[in-house]
């Protein structure tokens, strides 16, 4: 005799996801609207549940130009060679800026419509380690350029040598001339 399984509160596991999952249709005339925003939507994005369902432009109000003109470019891509539709921006949130990841998948309807499934994840902490990474090694670059310091690297696995730019320029030799065998 089986034991009874536990009944599955979908609501319960939806308000547990660390993300904002989402249905979003954009019909055959190119009007767009969210079907389905998780509670997490105020929280993780800033912007009222409520507001998004009603005005599904009411988030780019929030984000860079930059980044809502490649919105609108990277959706119309997904909806015509439906691809995964990926997106990583900025928005302002009552907190500060956050960086979300957007990623959904598409499926053509019967009416020509296309509906989109996916989330929305607040990545502001990678984005930031990134940013610092990005900031540190720039300044070790400056630095080593500045005292005119080389390195080279040796990979045992290729068997192959890497010389940075100071390297080739200590030795005379011209960057054209490629990585030493």
């Amino acid at each position: 005799m089986q034991a009874p399984s536990p009944s599955v509160d979908l609501e319960q596991i939806l308000n547990a996801a660390p993300c904002v999952l989402y249905q979003f249709l954009m019909d055959a005339q190119g009007q767009c609207r969210f079907t389905y925003l998780s509670p997490q939507c105020e929280g993780i994005l800033g912007i009222p549940r409520d507001l998004l369902m009603e005005d599904i432009w009411a988030k780019t109000a929030l984000m860079e130009r930059e980044d809502v003109v490649l919105l609108r470019e990277r959706m119309e891509e997904s909806a015509r060679e439906l691809t995964p539709f990926e997106l990583t921006f900025s928005l302002r949130h009552p907190e500060g800026y956050v960086w979300i990841s957007a990623h959904s998948l598409p499926l053509r309807q019967p009416d020509g419509s296309t509906l989109w499934t996916g989330r929305f994840i607040d990545v502001t902490a990678q984005k930031q380690v990134e940013l610092e990474s990005f900031r540190a090694q720039s300044l070790l670059n400056a630095a080593r350029e500045q005292a005119e310091l080389g390195i080279w690297e040796f990979y045992l696995e290729t068997q192959k040598i890497h010389w940075s730019p100071e390297v080739f320029r200590l030795h005379g030799i011209p960057l054209s001339a490629g990585e030493p065998s």
